[in-house]
C-alpha cells in the first residue's frame, strides 16, 4: 500500500492509512519497562488493499465514521470497520485537491475546503452533495463554534450565522433534478402537465424554473415567479417570462376573505409559498433546474422546499427514434 499517509484514532483502534491501503489495530501498547508479555499492540489488520488516503488533511471524523480522500474519490471507513465509496455523486470534482475536511459545529454537514475549483458539502444526515463557489482556501478551523477559512489570497473569513451575503456580495441558489420519468423504464411516451411546488417563504426574491425533456442538453426558457412579498407589488424581473402572482405576492391579499369591510380590504393572504406551473410537455423525461434572485439591497435564505409534485400521464410505449438512429 505504500508509505503511511496518516493517522487516526476510531473508537478502540488505530487507523493505519497508507496511499492504497488501510490497516487497523489495538491495543494499550507496552508497559514502561518496554515488556510486551502482557501489553502490547495487536497485529495490523488489513481492511482494504483497494483504496487509501492520499491527503491526510481531509480526514474526518463523523458519526459514521472517517471519511478521507483517495486516489478514486471520497470514501467513508464505517465504525463497523468496512470502507464505503460515499463521494459518488461528486466525482467530477476527483482531481480537486482537498485542504482541509471540517465538521461543523451546529448543523449535519461536513466542509471539504478544496484551493481551486469547488468546494464540497456534504451532509450525512441525508446523506446529500453540495458545491460552494467562491470558496477556495488554504486551511479551515472551527474556532468557538464558529467556522473560519483561509482563503488562497490570504484573507480569513468567519461564517456569520444568519447572513446570508458573501462579503457583501449576494449568494445565488441553483440545483438542478435527476431526470424524472413516470415509467418503470427510461423510454416511453408521456404527457407532463403541470410542475407543482411546495415550501417555505422566507425572504423576498423572486424563483426561476428551466426544464429539459427527452434527455436534451437544451433547456427551456427560463420562467420566474414573484416572491417578492411586500418588498415588491410588481416584481424585480418584468416581460414574457415573469408570472406575478396577486398584488403583493405571498404576504398580499386573497379576495373573499372576511367580513365586507374587515381590515384591509379582501382580507389576508394565507402565506402559502405553494406554485402551479404549466408545462404541458410530452416526452421520455424531464428534469428541472431551479434558482433564486434578489434585487439590490436584498440578501435572505429565500426559501425552503418541501415537495415538487408533476401531474401527467403515460401516453404509450417506447418513441420511435430520429431517422438517422433507426436501423433497417
Amino acid at each position: 500500500g505504500g508509505a503511511v499517509t496518516a493517522l487516526a484514532i476510531q473508537d478502540d483502534q488505530v487507523v493505519v492509512f497508507k496511499a492504497s491501503a488501510i490497516f487497523m489495530f489495538r491495543g494499550d501498547g507496552p508497559l514502561p519497562n518496554g515488556d510486551t508479555a502482557t501489553s502490547g499492540f495487536t497485529q495490523p489488520a488489513l481492511i482494504t488493499s483497494d483504496v487509501g488516503c492520499t491527503e491526510p488533511a481531509s480526514i474526518v471524523l463523523t458519526p459514521a465514521g472517517h471519511m478521507f480522500q483517495t486516489a478514486k474519490g471520497v470514501y467513508l471507513l464505517s465504525r463497523a470497520g468496512d470502507v464505503q465509496y460515499v463521494g459518488a455523486p461528486v466525482e467530477a470534482y476527483n482531481a480537486q485537491a482537498i485542504r482541509r475536511a471540517t465538521v461543523m459545529p451546529d448543523r449535519t454537514q461536513v466542509v471539504f475546503l478544496t484551493d481551486s475549483g469547488l468546494t464540497l458539502l456534504y451532509d450525512y444526515l441525508f446523506g446529500q452533495w453540495s458545491t460552494f463557489t467562491n470558496h477556495e482556501g488554504r486551511d479551515a478551523a472551527v474556532v468557538r463554534w464558529t467556522y473560519h477559512y483561509l482563503r488562497t489570497d490570504g484573507r480569513v473569513f468567519r461564517e456569520t450565522v444568519g447572513e446570508f451575503s458573501d462579503a457583501g456580495s449576494r449568494i445565488r441558489l441553483r440545483f438542478e433534478t435527476a431526470w424524472i420519468h413516470m415509467l418503470e423504464q427510461l423510454q416511453g411516451f408521456q404527457r407532463f402537465w403541470r410542475l407543482h411546488i411546495l415550501g417555505t417563504w422566507v425572504s423576498p426574491h423572486q424563483f426561476g424554473i428551466q426544464y429539459q425533456t427527452d434527455y436534451s442538453p437544451q433547456w427551456s426558457d427560463e420562467a420566474w415567479l414573484d416572491a417578492t412579498g411586500l418588498s415588491s407589488s410588481t416584481g424585480w424581473i418584468t416581460g414574457g417570462g415573469a408570472a406575478t402572482i396577486g398584488v403583493e405576492p405571498i404576504s398580499g391579499t386573497d379576495y373573499g376573505d372576511g367580513q365586507y369591510g374587515d381590515g384591509p380590504y379582501g382580507g389576508e393572504a394565507l402565506g402559502l409559498y405553494q406554485w402551479r406551473q404549466h408545462l404541458n410537455e410530452k416526452g421520455q423525461s424531464i428534469r428541472f433546474r431551479f434558482e433564486d434572485f434578489e434585487a439590490d439591497g436584498f440578501t435572505g435564505a429565500s426559501c425552503e422546499l418541501t415537495e415538487l409534485l408533476i401531474t401527467g400521464g403515460v401516453k404509450g410505449n417506447a418513441p420511435r427514434p430520429f431517422t438517422p438512429g433507426r436501423s433497417t
